[in-house]
């Protein structure tokens, strides 16, 4: 078929959770998640989370669109953000 033609990449990524929380009104539970991209794949965090069975809250794009707009009543924004530090020494590596 087609697909062996294909250039398919595998997405490596780490995860840790980090803090739970239960919603009051219906006992819903959620999660903060660490997650380090290592392949840098477009929507490899939504995607990869949504395979796990744990999508993204309020993610317009993967979840289906009633659970979303449900969503977006108690929390108006996806909270999916990029932080980044990465450290370089300009002299090159040290030397004792």
């Amino acid at each position: 078929g087609w697909w062996k033609h294909r250039n398919i990449r595998r997405a490596k990524t780490f995860l840790k959770p980090i803090a739970y929380y239960r919603k009051k009104d219906d006992q819903s539970e959620y999660s903060l998640v660490y997650v380090n991209i290592l392949s840098g794949i477009t929507h490899q965090v939504r995607i990869t989370m949504q395979s796990l069975g744990h999508p993204l809250v309020s993610d317009d794009r993967y979840l289906p669109r009633d659970q979303a707009m449900a969503d977006c009543q108690w929390c108006p924004r996806n909270f999916l953000c990029e932080v980044r530090q990465d450290w370089f020494d300009m002299c090159g590596p040290y030397k004792h």
